[in-house]
C-alpha cells in the first residue's frame, strides 16, 4: 500500500514557529520582571528594621511566593498603617518608605498632590515624601540624601535622585506595589553619605512611639514573654524580637489617639 504526504504550506509553518517564537520572548519578560522583582526585595531587605521585614513577608504572603504564618500575635481587624519612617525637619514632615507597602502607602494614600516625592532614577529603593512643596536648598538635600541611600545605589556616586509633585506620578497597572511613572520631573545628584543619613536620624526621626503615655505590663504579660524566649532559645535577643513584634500596632496606634494616657500590656494580648 502507498501513503501520501499533505503539502506543507511555508506560511503555515512561519507562523507556527512565530507564535512559539512571541510565547517564548513573553517567557523571557515575566522571568526578567520577577528577577528585577527580587533584587528590589533584597535590596530593602538589607536595609530593614524588624517592622520592614515583617511587611516584606506579608507582600510575599500575599503574591504566593511564601505561605502565611501563624502566629499568637492578636492582631486588630481592618487595614493596618504600615510602619514607615518620619522626620520632623525643622516642621516640614518628612516620610521614608522602605518595602514596597510602605512606599505604596505614601505615595497613593498619605501624600497630598502637592507634595514632593523623591526616588531615585532607574534604581530600586525608597520612597521619600517631603510635605514642603517649596522646599529650600538645604530641606531638598536632606530629601534627596535619604532617598539615594536607601536605595540599590546608597555605594556609589553621583547618584540620580528624581523629584516631583505626587500628582505627576501614575500607578503602573498590573505592578508591584509602589510602582509609578512620572510625567514631568527634576533631577539632582546625590554622593550617598552614611555619616551624613546617621546625622539625619539622630536629629529629626521623629519616633512614632509611646510618648508621653504611662505603659506598664502585668505579671502575666511578663510570664508569657519569659515563657516565648524560652521557646526560642536564643536569650535576650528573643526578648527584643518577642516584645517588638507586638508592640509595633501599640506604638503606631497611640499617636491618632491624645486621650490614651496609659497602657498596660496583659498576657492576654
Amino acid at each position: 500500500p502507498g501513503f501520501s504526504m499533505k503539502p506543507v504550506c511555508p506560511d503555515e509553518v512561519k507562523e507556527r514557529y512565530l507564535d512559539e517564537l512571541m510565547k517564548l520572548q513573553e517567557q523571557i519578560a515575566l522571568c526578567e520582571q520577577t528577577i528585577a522583582y527580587f533584587e528590589q526585595l533584597e535590596s530593602q531587605v538589607e536595609l530593614a528594621a524588624v517592622p520592614d521585614a515583617m511587611e516584606i513577608r506579608e507582600e510575599l504572603v500575599k503574591r504566593g511566593y511564601m505561605n502565611a504564618q501563624k502566629s499568637g500575635i492578636r492582631r486588630r481587624k481592618g487595614k493596618q498603617i504600615p510602619h514607615f519612617t518620619v522626620f520632623d525637619i525643622e516642621g516640614t514632615l518628612v516620610y521614608l518608605g522602605k518595602n514596597n507597602i510602605q512606599n505604596e502607602y505614601l505615595t497613593r494614600t498619605l501624600a497630598r498632590k502637592d507634595d514632593l516625592w523623591f526616588h531615585t532614577k532607574d534604581l530600586h529603593g525608597s520612597h521619600v515624601i517631603c510635605t514642603d512643596p517649596q522646599p529650600d536648598e538645604r530641606l531638598l538635600r536632606i530629601c534627596a540624601m535619604l532617598a539615594a541611600y536607601y536605595s540599590q545605589g546608597r555605594f556609589s556616586s553621583s547618584v540620580p535622585v528624581n523629584y516631583c509633585p505626587v500628582r505627576q506620578l501614575k500607578k503602573v497597572p498590573g505592578s508591584a506595589p509602589g510602582a509609578v511613572t512620572m510625567q514631568h520631573y527634576r533631577t539632582i545628584y546625590m554622593d550617598p553619605s552614611q555619616k551624613e543619613v546617621t546625622e539625619i536620624i539622630r536629629q529629626y526621626q521623629k519616633l512614632l512611639a509611646v510618648d508621653e503615655v504611662s505603659l506598664t505590663f502585668d505579671d502575666g504579660a511578663l510570664e508569657a514573654i519569659a515563657e516565648r524566649a524560652l521557646e526560642k532559645k536564643t536569650g535576650a535577643r528573643a526578648l527584643r524580637a518577642i516584645i517588638e513584634e507586638f508592640m509595633l500596632d501599640i506604638m503606631y496606634e497611640i499617636p491618632k489617639d491624645d486621650n490614651i494616657g496609659s497602657v498596660e500590656i496583659t498576657r492576654a494580648y
